[in-house]
């Protein structure tokens, strides 16, 4: 018999949470390149956090593309922003192992 006060509360890998939390951007990888447009038609630009999550990778690691050169940047003052049109032409030009 086990005394419920020595139970321990269930938690979950880190692995199982991320994979239940939903992505903004999870619809979009898919997307036609439409979807890099707002309703305006302008394009979508993304602050560095929205960026990083939508490529998969680490905000440090974003700044290291941008740093390099591989990805253009706008920057707005101190403001670093990313053009979601340039985001999906960067990882277009990865595929099949282009690039490094």
């Amino acid at each position: 018999m086990t005394d419920s006060k020595f139970s321990l509360p269930h938690s979950s890998s880190p692995a199982d949470r991320r994979a239940a939390q939903q992505s903004p951007y999870q619809d979009e990888v898919m997307a036609p390149p439409e979807a890099a447009r707002s309703e305006d038609g302008t394009d979508r630009i993304l602050r560095i956090p929205e960026a990083a999550e939508y490529m998969g990778i680490s905000p440090r690691q974003l700044h290291e593309l941008s740093k390099a050169g591989v990805l253009p940047r706008i920057k707005i003052s101190k403001s670093v922003r990313y053009s979601l049109a340039d985001i999906r032409v960067f990882l277009e030009s990865r595929k099949n192992g282009g690039g490094r």
